[in-house]
């Protein structure tokens, strides 16, 4: 390979000065922010507020006492789930108080409903066991 003159130019030379016989490019309008807040394109209004987050212990509560309808059983379990749900939507600012409150009606209404009715069984129990006459 020969390094004669002409063959490969030279990388650190500066390029020749353009032809006037090409048109000057373009030149283009400076960049320009836009006006609108938040950057919402014009006419679209603001863009919309992000959603509060759920509370999954109120959904779990509202889920255990709707299953203990079916199981009859869990109905403590969802109630009190509610309330520690319920206290941690207020204190978070999440969503999910009517879960909570919906597993801490349930709960309780089913409770108290499966202990008037161990009581009732229990009633039922002793008094017909009253009326068995003994020989």
């Amino acid at each position: 390979m020969s390094d004669s003159p002409g063959q490969w130019p030279d990388p650190y030379q500066q390029p020749a000065a353009p032809s006037s016989s090409q048109p000057a490019p373009p030149t283009y309008p400076a960049y320009q922010t836009p006006s609108t807040p938040y950057g919402s394109a014009p006419g679209y209004g603001a863009p919309y507020p992000v959603a509060r987050p759920t509370n999954g212990l109120a959904l779990a509560s509202m889920i255990v006492s709707l299953a203990g309808i079916i199981s009859c059983i869990g109905f403590p379990v969802g109630a009190i789930l509610g309330h520690v749900a319920l206290k941690q939507v207020r204190e978070n600012n999440q969503e999910g108080e009517t879960y909570a409150k919906v597993g801490i009606i349930v709960g309780w209404i089913g409770t108290g409903l499966g202990v008037l009715g161990c009581i009732g069984y229990f009633v039922f129990l002793f008094a017909f066991a009253a009326a068995i006459p003994t020989t």
